[in-house]
């Protein structure tokens, strides 16, 4: 059977390079299709040249994945590694080399469009990307495209816990101090949001296209889903929690629109204009937050990523907030 995958690392990192191959087979992928060096189950034969079985092997990778660790070590047969699987006079099929930075030094090789690092939120992407994008590493089509969010959810945690056993001088640790949550916009529906004139379109698309991504703490409590729901959006969170305050009409909304309004006003690069509407906690009575847009990413691809922060207002709901009229 054909390397799809080709793991390059030097043999001192063998362990790291071992538990990619070890959750790879968890997730279906054959010991066959995986060439692993330092595995004598998936690597080359003894007594035989070992520059044209690594050729091979290359030839027949459609992922490279290189394994980064500390700068103070001779990377050069990896780096050859890697020349040889994308030299552009080779007729094999293009091969996507991905790039594992364990450590927090940045290699100076490869740019950031193929680096993922050892944080939840980069081995997340990575696990759904290896499932779900077609020709990630197989051509032509997606390795296992149905799988459900729980499940990808649960083998990007399982990642993680095995290569934090691995202590590596800097390694980066974020640490999140504030209820929040992600919301997804494809490149689709950006230009989609761009081009709508009304801010009732606007608002519109943004309600049913924004997905909800990584949730942190008591977020999506506040709305009134359970930290672990799935496949939601923005106009679910929305359509949950007003149902949550149904009871109590006072209650103000202006956050809605607010939101929406920083997310367009992201998408345009224009600075932030943030009116700090309140909202009220759907589990907790008495709780009032100011949901902002913190922070935003612009993918490779075009498309955009949204961190909203839920900063809780201490005490009671200040006196100066302007309710609704009754």
């Amino acid at each position: 059977m054909a390397k799809q995958i080709f793991i390059s690392h030097r043999h001192d990192d063998h362990e790291i390079a071992s538990v990619f191959s070890k959750h790879f087979q968890l997730w279906s992928v054959p010991l066959s299709s995986i060439f692993q060096s330092s595995d004598y189950r998936a690597s080359t034969v003894i007594g035989e040249p070992l520059r044209p079985q690594l050729r091979q092997a290359l030839s027949e990778a459609r992922l490279v994945l290189l394994i980064y660790t500390t700068p103070d070590k001779d990377w050069e047969f990896c780096l050859w590694e890697c020349g040889v699987a994308t030299n552009p006079s080779d007729e094999t099929p293009e091969t996507r080399i991905v790039l594992f930075q364990a450590g927090a030094t940045v290699s100076r090789v490869f740019g950031d469009d193929v680096v993922f690092k050892l944080e939840k939120d980069d081995l997340r992407k990575f696990v759904a990307q290896f499932h779900k994008h077609v020709g990630f590493f197989i051509r032509d089509r997606a390795f296992q495209p149905e799988v459900h969010g729980d499940i990808l959810e649960t083998r990007a945690e399982s990642l993680y816990r095995d290569l934090m056993q691995f202590s590596l001088p800097g390694t980066r640790e974020e640490r999140y101090r504030w209820d929040r949550f992600t919301l997804a916009l494809s490149a689709a529906q950006a230009r989609q949001l761009r081009d709508a004139s009304e801010r009732e379109d606007r608002y519109r698309i943004l309600k049913e296209s924004a997905t909800v991504g990584h949730s942190f703490g008591q977020a999506l409590l506040h709305f009134g889903y359970t930290t672990g729901a799935r496949e939601l959006t923005l106009g679910d969170l929305v359509a949950r929690w007003e149902r949550s305050i149904q009871g109590d009409p006072d209650t103000p909304r202006g956050w809605i629109d607010e939101l929406c309004d920083e997310m367009h006003r992201s998408i345009e690069d224009v600075p932030a204009r943030p009116s700090w509407e309140v909202m009220k906690s759907s589990q907790y009575p008495g709780w009032w937050f100011y949901p902002i847009l913190n922070h935003t990413r612009v993918l490779p691809d075009g498309s955009f990523e949204f961190d909203v922060y839920m900063y809780r207002i201490p005490g009671a709901l200040p006196a100066d907030v302007e309710l609704p009229p009754v």
